[in-house]
């Protein structure tokens, strides 16, 4: 068996108010129980929808009547009660009735009162009047709950570093070919000598250390000596290691070698020249600058080289004997494509 939610608070709510109304009534000194904001207006103005009142006798009145209702409930809950709704009080001397009728329904109190309180009787109608009218949740003003914070939003978490990639090393073969260009210095007794061809290089090797070998072709240099005028053709060969400063988009490569170069000397004047053949035996250090990716294949090169020879050759003719030495120091430089496997 299941109870109503609003029988058990009428049966719960009416003894307390009706408790609460006889001891604010029956206190010296004490006020009547109001709602906020009506207690500074003992004559609230009636809503439209507001139930008749009528009495007969002046004790209690009408307006008293209304007063006390006005007190018992929350601001604005009086609208509540429904307009059909007449209350009659009939003064009786030591006695007064209160007559509630709703449509078809009226429900009658009577209550005795010898000394004739006006005030209290007018407060006891009311009670009748507004337990019976309006439901008991009413009667009891809700507090204003606080207003609920903003939640804020969750942050989105930082996106995770992206993980370092790491660079590629460079390819293990590497073959350069690029044009040549050297020039060798008139130093002490040896003529100057500029001349131009191609070289092809290899490079072995993926770490910082690689092997280097290379192989030239100068066909032609011409040259004088005093009134000699001469020809020479090198073919210069050279094996070392290289020494690799890999950088992102720069390569710098140090080289250290020992070289050989055959070169083959001619004589073009006086009239009945001579040829020979030698091999000069020296030492090579330069540096290569490739610029591009490190895994890239195809990547343009230049570099700067210095080769020293120690024991150079005499430079003879006949009838005259030696006229000059050939050159122990050349300067050169190279520029060029190396392809990377």
């Amino acid at each position: 068996m299941y109870l109503d939610i609003r029988v058990i608070l009428r049966r719960i709510l009416r003894p307390m108010v009706l408790c609460v109304v006889l001891a604010a009534g029956s206190a010296p000194g004490l006020p009547a129980l109001a709602a906020p904001g009506d207690a500074e207006r003992p004559g609230a103005e009636r809503p439209r929808s507001a139930p008749e009142i009528s009495s007969t006798g002046s004790c209690p009145s009408a307006d008293a009547i209304w007063t006390a209702m006005s007190s018992l409930v929350p601001s604005g809950a009086l609208e509540a009660l429904p307009r059909a709704a007449a209350v009659d009080v009939a003064d009786a001397g030591d006695t007064y009735r209160v007559r509630l009728t709703v449509g078809n329904t009226q429900r009658v109190r009577v209550y005795r009162d010898v000394a004739r309180d006006c005030e209290q009787r007018a407060r006891f109608a009311a009670v009748f009047v507004v337990l019976t009218l309006m439901p008991p949740e009413l009667l009891i003003e809700t507090p204003k709950l606080p207003e609920a914070e903003p939640v804020p939003e969750p942050l989105e978490p930082p996106e995770p570093p992206s993980p370092a990639v790491p660079e590629p090393p460079p390819r293990r073969l590497r073959f350069e070919l690029a044009a040549l260009g050297d020039t060798a210095p008139a130093v002490l007794s040896a003529p100057e000598m500029t001349g131009a061809g191609g070289e092809l290089r290899a490079a072995i090797g993926g770490g910082r250390l690689a092997g280097s070998f290379a192989i030239g072709l100068q066909p032609r240099t011409d040259f004088a000596v005093g009134a000699v005028r001469a020809r020479e053709q090198r073919i210069p060969i050279d094996a070392g290691i290289r020494w690799r400063q890999v950088q992102r988009w720069v390569e710098i490569d140090g080289e250290a070698s020992l070289v050989a170069a055959i070169f083959r000397a001619q004589g073009l004047s006086p009239v009945a020249p001579r040829e020979a053949t030698r091999i000069d035996i020296g030492m090579r250090g330069g540096i290569v600058l490739r610029v591009g990716a490190r895994d890239a294949r195809i990547a343009p090169i230049a570099g700067v080289h210095a080769t020293y020879f120690p024991r150079p050759y005499d430079l003879a003719i006949m009838p005259a004997g030696v006229v000059g030495r050939t050159p122990t120091l050349r300067l050169g430089a190279t520029a060029g494509i190396a392809a990377s496997f």
